[in-house]
């Protein structure tokens, strides 16, 4: 999931702030250490050569930490299963209009 749209404070709140291992965020916001960004000036002048750079080297990052995690056996394939069910449970439709639609349409 990336940080950028929301989904990982969603996440999160599904997930009681717990850490999954099949739950992987990809912020591509994140500029490298040695970036010189020192004000918000800065970070207009970054070009579309930059941006795409940043961008590769985060999903470098991204798809190491999806290779890591990959099961290596039928008991770690049946854990990110069980676990990646409970992820989606606090995530369904019915948790959504339940903890975020209605309330909201309730304030209206």
């Amino acid at each position: 999931m990336t940080a950028v749209c929301g989904c990982v404070g969603f996440v999160r709140r599904a997930t009681d702030g717990l850490i999954f291992p099949n739950v992987i965020v990809a912020d591509y916001t994140k500029l490298p250490d040695n970036w010189p960004l020192r004000s918000p000036w800065d970070a207009l002048q970054i070009d579309r050569a930059a941006r795409d750079g940043i961008e590769a080297r985060n999903s470098c990052g991204v798809a190491q930490q999806i290779a890591d995690r990959l099961p290596r056996n039928h008991g770690d394939r049946r854990r990110l299963l069980d676990e990646g069910q409970r992820v989606a449970a606090g995530m369904s439709w019915e948790v959504v209009a339940r903890e975020y639609l209605l309330p909201a349409l309730r304030k209206c």
